[in-house]
């Protein structure tokens, strides 16, 4: 924490053996779950003693413990390749709750694992595996070429139910249509419940907020008469018209990261042939980063100038029985607010016997800062958000950092964010780092093409 270099971690050397002696292999993910660090790249050979002692065969994926040798379970079983046997890598992992296994996303089509190095299993671009390196077989049990995507996935999200959202060039998945982007059981058949884009995207990116809701970048041809760089999709897939389409990055290499407190990020990585054109959010040049609004601010008719309040601060969310307890700070920018909503949008269900379930509200008349929301369901996961309003407009969005699973046994949620920039400059830098490692199945593509 101090910036000098942690000695008691070693990691071992990793290398592709088809590239020249002094090329490095490239690294596509590490990410760290639980004990283990997870390192993906294009590598087929470990060196535990440097380059001039013996290598272990490994392929596309590692797992490392906190000294940096190979993790005694996860290990070098995993093996992630094409259908030409050469180092394939995953550029996501993902951590499902309630569970110790993970899902690996990246441009692989076959995976070995540590039971299965004799038939390797057609994965199609995502797998389901146990932290002990061995494929989880209740997760797409199948055979023939009707398995997962039938093109790049280049980007993911997961819910807070441990569903798993698919982006890609893919139009089909499991063998039927599914137009870009799908939601996935965890047994890894096609979510029917939500509805597929119904045409193919072009290098497409997303990410989920706490209420479920997807931002997805790319070339999208499926939303309006001309192609749009993004949209904002609601919980079930269908497109949310309450996120504008008039304002657009001018490129379709973007992607996007959600702060704790909500606010979402645009971050561009144009093409070489796009630099001339320059980055811009709508009319606005923006460099390569931009913030941009979750929910757009109203036109005041009365004379109060138009000028909404700003966000409220530090959002807590305490369950007893059906009822939430949703309580805020006032915010420090804008005018004075006259009213606040809260909002619980159902995320996703954790017990079959849950059916549908409402978007719930509830009220509080300023300098209140708490209301309570009534009729929850039980065993449902909700989104909470919070929005400050007065004659000039309504704020943007606080909305808690993570859905909040309604049960007797619910601890108290909050976002208690720092006041100072030094925490928050650092989550962008660490978003940035993030989006990049996601981008880099799309900006590979395009080095290819």
């Amino acid at each position: 924490s101090d910036g000098t270099l942690d000695t008691a971690f070693d990691p071992n050397e990793l290398k592709y053996s088809q590239l020249p002696a002094d090329d490095s292999a490239t690294i596509s993910l590490v990410k760290k779950i639980g004990d283990v660090v997870y390192v993906s790249g294009s590598f087929n050979e470990l060196y535990e003693s440097g380059l001039s002692g013996s290598a272990t065969t490994v392929q596309g994926i590692i797992g490392l413990n906190t000294t940096g040798a190979l993790d005694a379970n996860f290990g070098a079983k995993v093996f992630l390749t094409d259908n030409r046997d050469a180092p394939k890598q995953a550029s996501q992992i993902h951590a499902i709750p309630g569970s110790t296994d993970i899902y690996l996303v990246g441009n692989f089509v076959y995976v070995k694992t540590a039971t299965e190095q004799s038939s390797p299993l057609l994965a199609n671009y995502v797998v389901r595996v146990s932290t002990n390196g061995e494929r989880v077989t209740t997760y797409a049990n199948k055979t023939g070429e009707n398995v997962g995507a039938n093109d790049d996935v280049t980007s993911s999200a997961l819910t807070s139910d441990g569903k798993l959202i698919l982006a890609g060039d893919f139009t089909t998945f499991n063998g039927a249509p599914a137009g870009g982007i799908v939601r996935v059981n965890s047994d890894g058949t096609t979510d029917s419940t939500f509805t597929s884009a119904g045409s193919a995207f072009f290098g497409p990116s997303l990410t989920a907020d706490s209420a479920g809701r997807m931002y997805v970048t790319g070339t999208l041809a499926n939303y309006s008469s001309s192609n749009k760089n993004l949209v904002r999709l609601k919980a079930d897939g269908t497109l949310d018209t309450d996120f504008s389409l008039d304002a657009q990055p001018n490129h379709y290499n973007s992607s996007t990261a959600i702060s704790p407190n909500g606010d979402v990020y645009v971050y561009f990585f144009p093409s070489a042939s796009q630099l001339s054109a320059g980055t811009k959010y709508g009319t606005t040049t923006v460099g390569f980063i931009a913030r941009i609004h979750t929910s757009a601010p109203k036109t005041s008719t009365s004379t109060a100038s138009g000028v909404a309040p700003g966000k409220p601060t530090d959002i807590r969310v305490k369950i007893n029985g059906t009822k939430a307890r949703v309580s805020w700070k006032a915010p420090t920018t804008g005018i004075a607010p006259k009213t606040y909503t809260a909002t619980a949008v159902p995320t996703g269900a954790r017990r079959a016997s849950v059916s549908a379930a409402k978007t719930l509200t509830c009220t509080a008349t300023a300098p209140s800062t708490s209301c309570t929301i009534s009729g929850l369901s039980v065993g449902m996961t909700y989104g909470f958000s919070v929005v400050a309003s007065s004659d000039g407009g309504s704020s943007e969005q606080l909305v808690l950092s993570k859905p909040v699973l309604v049960s007797a046994a619910t601890a108290e949620q909050a976002n208690t964010l720092p006041a100072t920039g030094s925490t928050n400059t650092m989550w962008i830098l660490s978003a940035l780092a993030l989006m990049l490692t996601a981008g880099g199945t799309t900006l590979r593509r395009l080095r290819r093409l």
